[in-house]
């Protein structure tokens, strides 16, 4: 009789344990959820278990191994049966995926997925969408929803809806999840080539990851912060962010801020620079976005022979000078980012093959489109190649492409540095400016300067 008493005794035990330890998981998750830091420390140093475990990987893990520990976290839940706790995980483990262009978990992802046998979860359709298996299953809502509406690549509709997921959050006080889809939403913005989205939800998910302890998704985020200011054309900014989101987010997010110290580049036209930066990303995981940059790069900077090949459809219009593959480049272009540049760079190429007429509508609609998204660097370009491709004199004086030489002259550059932005010789270069000196009555380039002044720098 002892001796069954005992059992019975020794099997409650084993359920008080097992409940406290539910529980104490529970508690967790709701502390991580909305983001009260303290308490969810205090809850997962106190605990063991492969359910505390992958809380601390979805919310807390350390940039070097993110994505790891939450696939990992993923299979010990799916090991012991916890069906639902390792979809969570294994969501998180896609949209850090998707967000960093890190793929190299894709596998593990799926073979701990095949092991749930939960085909019909909105969750399970996400992460074999992003994993880039068949993705079949509903979409379903919230933010696994709208992480597979990302992945099959439309993401202005994935951008209205994680803003949707976002203040749904906000109102309910979830700020530990709230940074996941804010990330996931400025990741969405990015590709869909609006900055102004990128930017708020950006700075809101930066501030936030940082208040959470959320360091892979606070670099995350100050990369696309670097990013919109490279955009933008405020250099400076963007560096300093591009230097912290490396510092916080890791080898995670070094590619994101590398991107966006390139763009900055591009930006200020320091061309051979950003081929520089940018040449170490083309088998990265950011390799699509970054071969086109790299070839307007490459194209300006007098390196078009050193680019290495590519298939890429707009990046071979610009190196080879193909006008069929810049139409079919611009008819495939997903954002509107996109679509100016290549607006931009076709105009630029038509005005160089001397078809001005042909090459005003694209060089305007690309500055209108560069105005609107706030790219102000971008804007001035087409401005210039629009003035040059004018014919018209300029400021009553000189003609639009001796004054685009004069203002250049004005900003210290070689006349080899003027050729190479304009396409022309270092030697027409010098002719232009032997008439442009007695126009303006200067006998030094240190005088030509002088006299550009604000005035001439305007427009």
């Amino acid at each position: 009789m002892s001796t069954i008493i005992e059992r019975e005794r020794e099997r409650r035990r084993k359920r008080r344990r097992v409940l406290r330890r539910g529980g104490l998981v529970e508690e967790a998750g709701r502390a991580l959820e909305r983001g009260w830091r303290e308490r969810a420390e205090s809850l997962l140093d106190h605990g063991r278990g492969a359910g505390l475990r992958a809380l601390r990987a979805r919310y807390a893990a350390r940039p070097h191994d993110a994505l790891g520990a939450v696939t990992g976290a993923a299979g010990e839940l799916a090991a012991s049966g916890d069906v639902g706790a390792a979809l969570d995980a294994l969501a998180t483990a896609a949209a850090l995926s998707l967000a960093t262009g890190d793929g190299t978990a894709a596998e593990e992802m799926l073979a701990v997925l095949a092991a749930l046998g939960a085909d019909d979860d909105p969750r399970a359709t996400a992460v074999r969408a992003v994993a880039g298996a068949p993705a079949e299953g509903r979409e379903g809502e919230g933010w696994a929803g709208a992480l597979t509406v990302l992945a099959r690549g439309d993401a202005v509709r994935a951008s209205d809806l994680l803003a949707a997921e976002a203040a749904r959050l906000r109102r309910t006080g979830r700020l530990g999840l709230l940074v996941h889809v804010l990330g996931l939403r400025a990741e969405a913005a990015r590709r869909a080539g609006d900055w102004a989205a990128v930017a708020e939800a950006a700075t809101e998910c930066r501030v936030l990851a940082e208040r959470t302890g959320q360091p892979v998704w606070q670099g995350c985020a100050t990369a696309a912060v670097a990013l919109v200011e490279a955009v933008r054309g405020d250099g400076e900014s963007s560096g300093r962010h591009a230097a912290e989101a490396e510092i916080v987010g890791g080898p995670l997010v070094a590619g994101a801020a590398r991107f966006a110290r390139g763009v900055a580049l591009l930006g200020a036209e320091r061309f051979r620079e950003a081929y520089t930066v940018l040449l170490p990303l083309r088998e990265g995981p950011r390799r699509a976005e970054t071969v086109g940059h790299l070839a307007e790069a490459a194209l300006r900077c007098g390196l078009r022979d050193a680019m290495p090949e590519t298939r890429d459809m707009y990046a071979r219009a610009l190196l080879d000078g193909d006008e069929e593959l810049f139409a079919r480049a611009r008819r495939e272009a997903r954002s509107p980012w996109a679509a100016a540049r290549i607006d931009l760079e076709y105009g630029s190429w038509l005005r160089r093959q001397r078809r001005i007429s042909e090459s005003r509508l694209p060089l305007e609609t690309a500055r209108h489109t560069f105005e609107v998204l706030g790219a102000a660097p971008w804007a001035r370009r087409a401005g210039r190649e629009m003035r040059a491709s004018s014919g018209a004199p300029a400021e009553g004086v000189l003609s639009a492409q001796e004054l685009e030489i004069a203002r250049f002259v004005a900003d210290g550059l070689s006349n080899r540095e003027i050729g190479q932005r304009m396409f022309l010789s270092p030697r027409t270069v010098g002719s232009h400016l032997y008439r442009i000196f007695p126009k303006l009555e200067v006998t030094s380039r240190a005088q030509l300067a002088g006299l550009i002044g604000e005035h001439l720098r305007a427009g």
